[in-house]
């Protein structure tokens, strides 16, 4: 667990006096995005579990299929369960959250991460724009509907891929 440091700065106010504040680091983070099945479509009502840090917090997607959660913000993995099925307990959907900060969309890496959370692979994030990560633009590209789906990474895919990321 990492645990940030107080901030404290000086400002010189116009009658020379000094005044300290202190800045309170964060400590909640939100936690939001709409999980869908392989064919877009959002879980609608299915009821929720996040365990991070020893606490478990439970919720419901409502309408929208929105996963929404109020976390501390010095977590940094977290498992999610969601029930398919209200009457069978087994029927669940299991997934282990990485909740570090993404890179970049401009990086290849947060390439990566994003068609990897969306399901597109590659598997492995390696920084490297290679042939796994071609052929995962790809397939992002045709379920797109590109008219020519090359899986060349251009500034179309990437504002996409940016959309798509982001529950649009």
């Amino acid at each position: 667990m990492v645990k940030t440091p107080l901030k404290i700065q000086f400002e010189v106010t116009e009658t020379q006096t000094n005044y300290r504040f202190i800045l309170k680091p964060r400590t909640k983070s939100s936690l939001e995005f709409v999980l869908r099945d392989e064919y877009g479509v959002p879980y609608f009502h299915k009821e929720y579990s996040i365990s991070v840090d020893g606490l478990t917090y439970e919720g419901n997607t409502g309408e929208t299929g929105l996963i929404s959660q109020s976390l501390p913000s010095t977590a940094q993995a977290a498992e999610l369960t969601v029930w398919l099925d209200a009457e069978d307990p087994d029927d669940t959907l299991t997934y282990q959250l990485n909740l570090n900060p993404l890179p970049p969309i401009i990086e290849i890496r947060g390439v990566q991460i994003r068609l990897n959370n969306l399901g597109y692979g590659p598997s492995e994030v390696t920084g490297e724009l290679d042939d796994q990560t071609r052929a995962a633009i790809q397939n992002f590209q045709e379920f797109m509907g590109y008219d020519n789906a090359t899986g060349e990474l251009n500034e179309q895919t990437r504002a996409d891929l940016l959309k798509m990321s982001e529950g649009e």
